[in-house]
């Protein structure tokens, strides 16, 4: 070697010398990625499809500008084939979403991963929002002052909540529905619907939990979390409550964020099942929300909940497998 010439070949970790033969071959590849993009958006984010090209994002950004500058239309060559191999997941997420119609995206994706289905969250959200099928966001509540949060419980039976909605029927008129919420694991422990809201309906929710979660054991370290409405200050709810052993926690005045969880399954119920017919009767309704209970209980996957159902949940905690602690 000559004294003073360089050699790019020679020197580790340096960038090989390219002819000008080899970057007009390489200029004329990445002058079609545009193209081929046109092609694979349907089933490739920009990551993924960035990723198999071998470009950044910024240089497929690039690309796409010079080509709208210059006029060139998109080729169509892989539309089709792309259309019909996503076909297949394209119509199960119709499928759930007119099942589910309060569903977002992030609990479809999680289903359709649930049944095999192979599609990029962000995908199925750009998808959806095209098809019509996707759900606004939740909407900013500025008129209140959030509180502070009771503990987290770190096990089934610790903590529940319980509360009371109203429901309009054609025969019997406003109806009650009084329902009782884990705050573990989001099981609903005990309801029921009745033409009152009255210490005795909640006595009988709170008794109906408490045999079914303990049976003739007297429960241990269980607090029942409330606001302030008649039926449970009522003397004879908070002397049951006493008798029980249970921990009798009243939240603020005009404070509904401490029965937050509770107040989301009601709104929920409403949303899924109330709000989509009309209602005939007290026993009709009564039918209803028995067959939809046990679809929240065992059906419904809850994204607070690592996209598991509530028994699902529950039964790992008895397991000693998991908590929502490391589950988050």
């Amino acid at each position: 070697m000559r004294s003073g010439s360089r050699s790019w070949s020679g020197c580790a970790g340096s960038r090989p010398y390219r002819s000008s033969c080899q970057k007009n071959t390489i200029a004329v590849a990445k002058e079609a990625i545009p193209s081929l993009w046109e092609g694979c958006r349907e089933v490739l984010t920009r990551g993924e499809f960035c990723g198999v090209v071998g470009v950044s994002r910024t240089s497929l950004w690039r690309y796409e500008a010079r080509r709208a500058h210059a006029g060139e239309e998109p080729h169509e060559v892989l539309r089709p084939v792309v259309r019909e191999a996503s076909e297949d997941w394209q119509d199960a997420s119709r499928a759930l979403c007119e099942q589910f119609v309060t569903y977002g995206y992030r609990r479809i994706h999680a289903m359709l991963a649930r049944d095999g289905y192979v599609v990029g969250k962000h995908k199925l959200r750009r998808w959806m929002r095209q098809a019509g099928l996707l759900q606004s966001g939740p909407v900013k509540d500025t008129g209140r002052t959030v509180g502070s949060r009771p503990p987290e419980p770190v096990r089934p039976n610790e903590a529940w909540q319980i509360d009371s909605t109203k429901i309009l029927t054609d025969l019997d008129g406003w109806v009650w529905q009084t329902s009782m919420l884990d705050l573990y694991d989001r099981r609903v422990v005990g309801y029921v619907v009745r033409k009152t809201c009255r210490a005795e309906d909640a006595k009988d929710t709170l008794a109906i939990a408490l045999d079914r979660e303990f049976g003739e054991m007297t429960p241990e370290g269980l607090s029942l979390i409330h606001d302030r409405g008649s039926q449970f200050t009522a003397w004879s709810f908070k002397e049951m409550v006493e008798s029980a052993d249970i921990n009798d926690v009243m939240t603020a005045v005009r404070h509904p964020q401490s029965c937050g969880r509770l107040e989301r399954f009601q709104r929920t119920l409403k949303e899924e099942l109330i709000w989509l017919s009309e209602w005939e009767s007290l026993e009709h309704l009564e039918q209803a929300v028995d067959s939809y209970v046990h679809h929240y209980n065992n059906g419904r996957i809850h994204s607070a909940l690592a996209y598991q159902t509530p028994m699902q949940t529950h039964r790992l905690a008895i397991a000693g497998e998991t908590s929502l602690q490391s589950a988050a």
